[in-house]
């Protein structure tokens, strides 16, 4: 018997162990184990168990750390999800989504058994997942809610001055927010900008529990302003155990030299409203479901004859995307010379490139990237990483070969985003 395990390093590629005898009946996915990897032992979780070894003589593990899996298969199936869209390696994002990382010792004990039989449709994301694993299993162990708890997203509890509010004072020299659970110190994103951003007139801190963050600021009167706890793409306010909170939105407007109230323009405040909304609900994480993928580009990727007199390149997505965002990434000289305007076609779901090509050439055209991830859905949630690899037909017309070593590359980003798109429901296509 052999298991393929999963270590938190920084590498995807996993690795072939043997099983001894005597541990082949305690062995399951879920589990952690202890083997040996380079000069040291290394503990990493079992992500398959199989009859053979795609590696010739294995090293067989050392030990097995778990007396019971701390997911199964069907939890290994969106671990590895998290893992694709969030561009993570797998074993560091079980890592980080298994509570205290690779050294936590479980002990199973059935606490809860009873749940209700009618659907509940009031639950919070959290509340979801506990009583998904009670129906599950007939009873949840209490390592399994402390997980769930553990790695539970922290909430803006209440900010001053409150969301919304139309007449707060010029005077008032600082907003903050309070959390539902310490946070990491050092660790914020105060996000927005433009006439919207208040200045900022002094430095950032949490408060001795580090659960209270606190922007000095300068206010004028009359004016609105909006102020990001965090943003699809800047995550930085996180909890302790580094769990990211959810998107909200404080905005506000100050009363006017008169003292009255300052209106709050509509659209600006439907958007916070709908931001606010998902984050209070629980449901502002990421879902497969949310995500915005790619349903077609042209040129299509890893074509080699395209013609050089293409003028533009476009993909298009499964859902309309925030107008006047993107990330088209790439650089050098296998980026080609952008002519024109970047724009949004009348649903947003299109967004074109103006180009100019040349004979012969390769060419590599990201949609987002590890570091630049602006296409985003007009609800904020950002495109998966995908690479528009392509090469022009020659002066003669005949296709240009592209390099193996890109082609590798491009291939194993795109599988990630198509696996991305499988599981929310929708197909990249590649011609």
């Amino acid at each position: 018997m052999f298991v393929k395990v999963a270590f938190p390093i920084p590498t995807e590629q996993t690795f072939d162990y043997g099983v001894p005898a005597a541990q082949t009946t305690a062995v399951a996915v879920g589990k952690r184990v202890r083997a040996p990897f380079g000069n040291k032992v290394q503990t990493g979780y079992v992500i398959a168990v199989s009859a053979t070894a795609e590696v010739e003589n294995p090293k067989d593990i050392i030990d097995i750390v778990d007396p019971e899996p701390l997911f199964g298969l069907r939890e290994l199936d969106f671990y590895r999800w998290v893992a694709d869209y969030y561009l993570y390696p797998l074993g560091k994002a079980l890592q980080e989504i298994l509570p205290g990382g690779g050294n936590v010792r479980t002990k199973t004990e059935k606490i809860l058994t009873a749940c209700p039989t009618t659907a509940v449709t009031t639950l919070t994301e959290r509340q979801r997942l506990a009583l998904a694993a009670v129906r599950r299993e007939s009873g949840v162990s209490r390592a399994e809610l402390t997980r769930l708890n553990r790695n539970a997203p922290p909430r803006v509890v209440r900010t001053d001055p409150p969301a919304f509010k139309n007449d707060v004072s010029s005077d008032l020299d600082k907003i903050t927010v309070t959390f539902s659970q310490p946070m990491t110190d050092q660790s914020w994103s105060w996000t927005g900008g433009g006439d919207t951003y208040p200045e900022v007139v002094g430095k950032v801190a949490y408060n001795a529990t580090r659960t209270v963050c606190t922007l000095p600021v300068k206010l004028q009167p009359g004016k609105v302003y909006w102020v990001g706890v965090n943003s699809p793409s800047h995550r930085n306010f996180k909890s302790a155990s580094g769990v990211p909170v959810p998107t909200y939105v404080i905005l506000f407007a100050t009363a006017g030299t008169d003292g009255k109230p300052t209106e709050i323009p509509a659209d600006m405040l439907a958007s916070a409203r709908r931001i606010n909304q998902a984050a209070e609900a629980g449901d502002s994480a990421v879902s497969p479901q949310s995500i915005p993928v790619i349903v077609k580009t042209e040129p299509a990727a890893f074509d080699r004859d395209v013609p050089a007199n293409l003028d533009k390149i476009t993909v298009t997505f499964s859902r309309p995307m925030t107008d006047r965002s993107w990330s088209w990434t790439g650089g050098g000289d296998t980026y080609p010379e952008v002519v024109g305007k970047i724009a949004y076609n009348d649903t947003q779901t299109v967004c074109t490139l103006p180009v100019k090509l040349h004979p012969g050439k390769v060419y590599w055209v990201g949609v987002n990237g590890p570091s630049y991830r602006n296409f985003k859905s007009a609800e904020g949630v950002p495109a998966p990483w995908y690479v528009i690899l392509f090469a022009t037909a020659d002066a003669d017309g005949k296709p240009t070969p592209i390099p193996d070593d890109l082609l590798q590359r491009a291939r194993k980003i795109n599988e990630k985003a198509k696996k991305v798109a499988a599981r929310a429901g929708a197909a990249t296509r590649e011609e």
